[in-house]
């Protein structure tokens, strides 16, 4: 148990982390500019480093990644015009970081109660990616609209 939840603070955690709190700080025209130069210059700095050196992380905990993947989060914000996609997308990213805290204890929980059987192997990933992705969204909405505006409009009352 300990280990999940050193788990939840480590690595690929910082994703999770920028997409609740992108919105609340890079919404001006200057800081979007900033965010779009920054993530293209990295795209391009990856790259160079993906052809010339052997990669060790570099898709998933440089900064250079980072910093991209910030680009895209912003890019599709802001300029995707599929509403149901855009929805989507916005959707769990408002809801990632719950979802990435509660998300380990759904695969877990799948992988022991689905039978894997004579099922493909792809199939069989793809039935607990789903059903993990549905479940920790569905269990990240209820904590963060039940638990945590509680929990905020308690102490705003208490501050009042």
């Amino acid at each position: 148990m300990l280990n999940n939840f050193v788990y939840s603070y480590v690595g690929r955690s910082i994703y999770f982390f920028l997409g609740y709190f992108i919105d609340k700080f890079y919404s001006n025209k200057k800081s979007k500019k900033i965010i779009y130069i920054l993530g293209i210059i990295s795209f391009i700095i990856t790259t160079i480093l993906f052809k010339v050196t052997t990669p060790v992380n570099i898709w998933t905990y440089s900064l250079t990644f980072t910093l991209f993947s910030i680009m895209v989060f912003t890019f599709i914000r802001d300029k995707i015009n599929l509403n149901k996609i855009k929805k989507i997308i916005l959707l769990l990213g408002k809801y990632s970081l719950s979802i990435y805290m509660v998300h380990m204890i759904f695969i877990k929980l799948f992988n022991s109660i689905i039978p894997k059987g004579n099922m493909n192997s792809y199939i069989y990933a793809l039935i607990i990616v789903i059903l993990t992705i549905l479940f920790s969204l569905g269990f990240g909405i209820i904590i963060d609209n039940i638990l945590v505006k509680r929990i905020k409009n308690e102490l705003k009352n208490k501050n009042e």
